[in-house]
């Protein structure tokens, strides 16, 4: 939304009275035909915002208030106008831009917007995505894939970079001991031989933590024997326990509507194999909700290109909608201690939280606080933090034939064993249900012949007595294989060849470290401050490791995340003990800050094998060095 267009809002939500075209013009100095333009333009986005008649126009209150309840900060840097920028162009679908708009909204000057223009084409360049101006019209081309992969890699850092922890939930709930809470809570898991990962566990304490929030207000869901009953359920000893342990922690007294809530989130969180989730969550939420939060995971994937549809957001964010219908129902208002910290620290999920907010507000016909928008927002930016955290671990399948009930015996063991390492996408039967999986690890009680798309581990007829050696040897392959992968499918994106330097004679450290800096800086790569940032880094702690050194700055602010080399046969003195023969300088843009530690590592661990160093030693080029690189990550991978 244009700054202009919220002022017109505003003063429209301002006025109860019909408002002309003219009068509006007049109040706001923008001309007739300007203002005509955003009414149209506000309400293709939001319909039925603006109402028109003969006599002028009106706002619909509600929809307006929910729509100025959040303003977003003006950006300061040249990252926080990135951000704006795409969320212009691709979230709000304003396909072209003007520029001196963009100037008086953001408070900047022609000459700093267009730098910024030219430093994200160069920040970009990996999504195959470019921004041009022309005629003073900003717009940005790629392909439809790319556009979508920009905006959910922006999304998915920012709720990575500041999203939802223990000490997070500690200091929004401080009436409530929360860490004592989790000791006991995970004993009851144990107790029972139930695995639950950190991130689900997050999820779990955050839901219950504001159910009891609700009850200590007064606001208890009715009990229901017939239909919210846990009684024959072969879970119920764990729920009984759970729910007495979380009655004896927090004083309350759970009804049997919200013990058999507490069954659904521990069977959303806890991992094990369930094929009946969906038919439970049908007992507690009613249809037309469950059609509502469809709708809603939809229509989000179709405005912001983030997918939602998985159990563990659709289950809780069931719950949590036919609570809020109750609340709105009840006229009952209920405070979010979490709302300022959501707001400022992810905007642009507060963003997705605020559509939702609108769409529920048409279907409830009631008013949405920004309290209940910053709950809505929880659920999406947990989601997208567990999807990311999910791309860094090993996927797994389990094939294992039904035979007294071993396949789910397994699946259990596996998450408790090694929980933290995989995630197991399927427990299957069959051979043929492999066909159309993609993953890492297959974990099989039947032989099978291996297969160069994934890893195989063959277990004993009796799979509860495997080797974790075993399995943990091929894990940790995988992870390596992986990391190794971030050098080969980047490296003509980090890699090229203004950056590459071969030294038949030996340089110091600081004549190397200064002529790599001066070249990033030149190239337009980096802040001008980066040879600073580097030194302050390789003065705290020497950045060698056996053969190489990666001297980086403490900071990721590079305007392109890029790799300079260096290669020495002869190798040149880092430190008195450190002779190196390769020299990696790596600078790091925020966008690409996930790939980091990553590429580190992968680096650290590649060109640390003798066998690799002694290949280095005798490339003279670039392209020889491309190939080195290729040819070594096929061969340890």
């Amino acid at each position: 939304m244009k700054r202009k267009q919220e002022d017109l809002i505003r003063y429209l939500y301002e006025h109860e009275e019909k408002l002309t075209s003219e009068t509006l013009s007049k109040a706001l100095s923008l001309s007739i035909r300007t203002i005509k333009s955003y009414i149209a333009e506000l309400n293709l986005s939001y319909p039925g915002l603006i109402l028109s008649s003969n006599r002028g126009y009106t706002i619909h209150k509600q929809k307006a208030s929910v729509l100025l309840q959040y303003k977003d900060d003006i950006p300061q840097d040249y990252e926080g106008r990135c951000i704006y920028l795409i969320k212009k162009l691709l979230l709000e679908k304003q396909h072209q831009l003007d520029i001196f708009d963009l100037c008086d909204e953001l408070f900047i000057s022609y000459s700093t917007l267009k730098n910024d223009i030219y430093k994200m084409n160069t920040s970009f360049a990996h999504f195959q995505i470019t921004f041009s101006c022309v005629d003073n019209k900003i717009d940005i081309r790629g392909t439809e894939k790319n556009k979508r992969r920009l905006i959910t890699h922006v999304m998915s850092e920012e709720a990575s970079g500041n999203f939802l922890d223990l000490s997070f939930l500690q200091e929004s709930f401080p009436a409530y001991d929360i860490e004592e809470a989790c000791i006991l809570i995970k004993q009851v898991f144990h107790k029972y031989h139930y695995y639950i990962n950190d991130f689900s566990f997050i999820n779990l304490i955050l839901h219950v933590t504001i159910m009891i929030s609700r009850m200590h207000s007064g606001n208890h869901i009715p009990g229901n024997r017939e239909y919210h009953s846990i009684d024959g359920l072969k879970e119920k000893p764990i729920i009984d326990e759970l729910c007495m342990t979380l009655e004896q922690i927090f004083d309350v007294t759970f009804t049997s509507s919200e013990k058999f809530e507490i069954y659904i989130l521990f069977k959303t969180n806890a991992n094990y194999h369930a094929q009946d989730q969906m038919e439970e969550l049908s007992r507690v939420v009613s249809e037309d909700i469950l059609s509502l939060s469809h709708q809603l995971i939809q229509s989000i994937d179709r405005h912001f290109f983030v997918n939602l549809m998985s159990d563990s957001f659709l289950t809780p964010f069931a719950l949590h909608l036919k609570n809020l219908k109750n609340r709105l129902e009840q006229h009952s208002i209920m405070k979010n201690p979490m709302l300022e910290s959501i707001k400022i620290s992810c905007p642009t999920i507060y963003d997705i939280a605020t559509f939702m907010a609108y769409q529920l507000m048409q279907t409830f016909q009631q008013e949405i606080s920004e309290d209940e928008i910053a709950f809505l927002a929880l659920h999406v930016g947990t989601e997208l933090k567990c999807q990311k955290k999910a791309e860094t671990r090993v996927s797994c399948v389990i094939l294992c034939p039904e035979y007294l009930n071993i396949g789910k015996l397994l699946y259990n063991k596996m998450l408790m064993d090694f929980g933290e390492q995989i995630n197991i996408q399927k427990l299957i039967s069959f051979e043929r249900a492999i066909e159309h999986e993609v993953f890492d690890l297959l974990i099989t009680t039947i032989p099978l012949p291996e297969s160069p798309e994934y890893l195989t581990v063959l277990l004993p007829p009796l799979p509860m007595n495997y080797d974790k050696n075993k399995i943990m040897k091929a894990i940790t392959r995988i992870e390596n294989t992986k990391k190794s992968r971030i050098l080969a499918d980047n490296i003509d994106f980090y890699f090229n060849e203004d950056l590459f330097y071969f030294k038949e004679k030996p340089t110091g450290k600081e004549e190397t470290i200064n002529e790599l800096a001066d070249q990033m800086i030149s190239l337009g790569y980096v802040h001008a401050d980066f040879k600073d940032e580097v030194w302050k880094r390789e003065r705290a702690s020497s950045t060698a490791f056996m053969n190489i050194a990666i001297p980086h700055p403490m900071k990721m602010s590079a305007y392109k995340t890029s790799v300079a080399v260096v290669v020495c046969p002869k190798g040149m003195e880092w430190t008195n003990q450190h002779i190196v023969n390769v020299v990696f300088m790596i600078a790091f843009n925020k966008i690409d800050n996930k790939h980091f530690h990553d590429l580190y590592e992968s680096l650290i661990l590649l060109f640390n094998k003798q066998e690799v160093i002694a290949e280095i030693k005798k490339c003279r080029n670039f392209e020889d060095f491309k190939q080195i690189v290729i040819k070594n990550y096929i061969k340890y991978s």
